[in-house]
């Protein structure tokens, strides 16, 4: 479990919590995920408890939740698939899931600009949804990441498989 791996403001230095993911990826049979949100939390710790594959990771934002209602038991997530909060258009934001909320809240902005992006939540850092990315990379003009990192993380991570 990471705690307060980003941007975690009067804590204190961040960059040693910015530097997670990429020192976290080196090994190759670590499984990362990162939660948007409390309901994603208790849905990434029921799929870390039924991992049997390898050592997990998972990595949540500093604070609260957004105020999702929670059920008793948390679901087993498919390992390494994102999931799409919201169908768009022309350019592609891929979110690395502790943004997601932040994320949501500058769509307006979006649309008044004329774009409606589509909102890929990846949750994993590690495996990465190739097929996911590569499928947005196909259809969209434009992709960008928004993350909570450092240079080697999740953006450059999206980078490779789209090429592959």
């Amino acid at each position: 479990m990471m705690d307060r791996a980003g941007l975690v403001g009067a804590d204190g230095c961040t960059m040693p919590a910015l530097s997670i993911l990429p020192i976290s990826a080196a090994c190759p049979i670590l499984m990362i995920m990162a939660a948007a949100d409390e309901l994603e939390l208790m849905n990434m710790v029921a799929t870390s408890a039924a991992y049997d594959q390898g050592p997990s990771a998972l990595r949540y934002p500093r604070g609260e939740g957004v105020g999702l209602k929670l059920p008793e038991r948390g679901t087993v997530l498919e390992i390494g698939k994102g999931r799409i909060m919201r169908e768009g258009t022309t350019i592609a934001i891929l979110n690395s899931a502790t943004r997601l909320a932040e994320c949501l809240k500058r769509r307006m902005s979006w649309r008044l600009m004329g774009c409606s992006p589509p909102w890929p939540n990846m949750r994993f850092a590690k495996p990465l949804d190739k097929a996911m990315i590569r499928q947005i990379a196909a259809e969209h003009e434009v992709v960008l990441t928004v993350e909570e990192g450092s240079i080697g993380g999740f953006g450059a991570r999206c980078h490779a498989p789209v090429g592959e």
